[in-house]
């Protein structure tokens, strides 16, 4: 089965080609812009080559790679900056929540995307 039709067919995938790439998100319900953009991140699909012989691979977005990079720098001051001469503002927990809270979403919506694209390999 041909996946890169599959997928222009398919409801579940807003789809674009970029060269010889198909570029595709999963469809969702929520705003791609604001507070949701950043607490709920986008995994992208790109399914490269001729039917097929097609290489598919699921990734966050660029501003998911962002956004995971600046919570993780966030984690790695909050261990090394010292408290007592940099007092914080806000309640200690908070950028660690965030960035477990980010974090598991990034894989919930990379775990949903590729159970999309299973469910279109073996059901069309």
């Amino acid at each position: 089965m041909d996946i890169k039709k599959a997928i222009i067919t398919s409801q579940r995938f807003d789809t674009y080609e970029k060269q010889d790439t198909l570029i595709a998100r999963r469809k969702r319900a929520l705003p791609l812009r604001g507070i949701f953009r950043i607490l709920f991140p986008l995994s992208i699909v790109r399914v490269r080559g001729a039917a097929g012989n097609e290489t598919l691979s699921v990734r966050p977005d660029v501003w998911g790679w962002v956004i995971l990079a600046v919570s993780v720098m966030g984690v790695i001051v909050e261990f090394t900056m010292p408290r007592a001469k940099y007092p914080r503002n806000y309640p200690p927990a908070f950028v660690f929540a965030l960035t477990g809270v980010y974090t598991f979403n990034l894989l919930l919506d990379l775990y949903l995307t590729r159970r999309a694209l299973n469910t279109l390999k073996t059901h069309g």
